[in-house]
């Protein structure tokens, strides 16, 4: 949730990514799937990747500027697809990449978009009043 003024966190770089991923980790949990399964990189250090034969998820997407968007985008390889998730009501950096995002996918044969409303919620009933 932009940026965190909690300084440098200590430890590997799985140490320094695992609060960021608790969240996923208990959604996987829950799914029945291994924590260890789950590979995770911060979005500056995955120019030069490819991700083939991968499912992809951005989570917090209404935080990503359209080059941040281009730059995982194009990092999709063969056999790979990529859920992205966020609510463009909740952009905590001004970033204004995923309606524009959006925008350019809409319509496209390979793209499904899911929107949700305030029915579909599964936290607790005031979230929605």
């Amino acid at each position: 949730m932009g940026r965190s003024r909690m300084g440098a966190l200590p430890g590997t770089a799985n140490d320094k990514m695992a609060p960021y991923l608790a969240p996923l980790h208990a959604i996987a949990k829950d799914l029945g799937i291994h924590p260890d399964l789950i590979e995770s990189y911060p979005l500056p250090y995955i120019q030069g990747m490819t991700f083939s034969k991968a499912f992809v998820i951005l989570d917090e997407a209404q935080n990503l500027s359209i080059e941040e968007f281009r730059s995982l985008v194009t990092r999709l390889g063969k056999d790979s697809r990529l859920a992205i998730i966020g609510d463009c009501a909740q952009d905590t950096r001004g970033m204004g990449g995923l309606p524009v995002f959006l925008r350019a996918v809409n319509g496209l044969p390979s793209v499904g978009i899911q929107v949700f409303a305030a029915k579909d919620n599964m936290r607790h009933p005031v979230i929605i009043e």
